[in-house]
């Protein structure tokens, strides 16, 4: 099976899984979210994955993240909490405020 380059959104929301759920994050992704049909904090792109065929199962064992310094680890580790923050902020205002829901926009 010839396994396919992923998208720069794909690869950016596996490295921010990555970066979450540290030296076990294949296992998490494959035995909770794929298995369970999730979606992780919005990328859906993750679940496309699975689906993939040129890449699925396969792709996902045979996928080594990029050697990065202790900086770069860290800012996207920063960065995928702060995405966290940013989701649970909407969450609440969506329900706080229900009719104003298609105007809001969380920046």
């Amino acid at each position: 099976m010839t396994i396919r380059t992923l998208t720069s959104e794909e690869a950016t929301a596996l490295h921010a899984f990555a970066a979450k759920f540290g030296r076990t994050w294949k296992a998490k992704l494959a035995g909770t979210y794929w298995a369970n049909a999730r979606v992780w904090n919005g990328h859906a792109c993750l679940h496309g994955l699975r689906n993939d065929p040129a890449w699925g199962h396969e792709g996902l064992q045979a996928y080594q993240l990029p050697k990065v310094t202790p900086l770069a680890a860290a800012t996207t580790c920063k960065l995928a909490e702060a995405d966290d923050k940013a989701k649970a902020i909407e969450k609440a205002l969506h329900a706080r405020f229900p009719g104003l829901k298609d105007k809001l926009i969380v920046i």
